[in-house]
């Protein structure tokens, strides 16, 4: 029954990183100038944020500024430049490609606990991208990514207990930390395929009672239509109901968060 309904896995890519651990906000024209002074004056988070709205631009020659000022911060110990400056390489945007120094940036990202770099690095190790192969590295970078708050890395954590990789199956431990990471809003990343996997647990009951209500609930808020329908195939009309009610309550009490401000006063 199980493999009749969809269950998405995550594909690794060096995409930027939450807002929450590296704000990318539009930047206001008059406060460009301001910021460029810190930046040259060698002030490191001043030279990520410029780095940042370097590229957002998108253009070649912004890509290239973006580049420079990654490296500056990255070259002070900004945990957060460094993540940048491991993608720029890997991607080689502003900066020749290089998987050398991407992997070097982003381990030393990681030392300094950068959660993204933490979560990325465990990816390499969890299917042996660019390092050999190690499970139990790979969830215990997962772990402390996870206790930080990353959503991935929640999701990664939970994925692990419920498949027995790397550590002993335990399926009370993937219920836990997937309702950590579908507490995230907005659903991106490991928050939507965290409400999915729980709608799958309950579903099958799973070392928790079966449960097609809350698993119903959880599918509608991976906006997951398929699953929805096999769901609805084994419920009342009440039974629906009461899941859609739930989900809207869910969805009433986590409002996504304001949209990006930022100043380079």
């Amino acid at each position: 029954m199980r493999a009749s309904l969809l269950r998405s896995f995550l594909v690794l890519a060096l995409a930027p990183a939450t807002a929450q651990e590296i704000p990318v906000c539009a930047m206001n024209a008059s406060n460009f100038p301001a910021l460029t002074a810190r930046a040259e004056s060698g002030d490191a988070q001043a030279q990520l944020e410029l780095g940042q709205a370097y590229a957002e631009a998108k253009d070649p020659d912004g890509l290239s500024l973006a580049g420079y000022w990654f490296k500056k911060a990255a070259e002070q110990g900004n945990e957060n430049a460094e993540m940048r400056l491991s993608w720029a390489y890997g991607a080689g945007e502003g900066l020749p490609q290089n998987d050398d120094s991407a992997l070097y940036w982003l381990n030393k990202a990681a030392e300094d606990g950068q959660t993204r770099a933490l979560w990325t690095l465990g990816m390499y190790y969890r299917d042996g991208r660019h390092v050999e192969r190690n499970q139990q590295t790979a969830f215990n970078l997962f772990l402390r990514a996870a206790k930080q708050g990353n959503v991935d890395a929640q999701f990664s954590v939970a994925q692990m207990y419920e498949d027995g990789d790397g550590v002993p199956r335990d399926y009370s431990q993937a219920v836990s930390w997937y309702k950590k990471a579908a507490e995230h809003v907005p659903d991106y990343g490991g928050a939507g395929q965290a409400r999915n996997s729980l709608g799958l647990l309950y579903f099958d009951g799973r070392d928790i009672p079966q449960d097609y209500v809350t698993a119903y609930m959880y599918f509608r808020l991976a906006n997951n239509k398929q699953n929805m329908q096999w769901a609805a195939e084994r419920m009342s009309h009440s039974q629906i109901a009461e899941a859609l009610h739930g989900a809207k309550e869910w969805m009433l009490q986590h409002p996504d968060p304001p949209a990006c401000s930022f100043s380079a006063d």
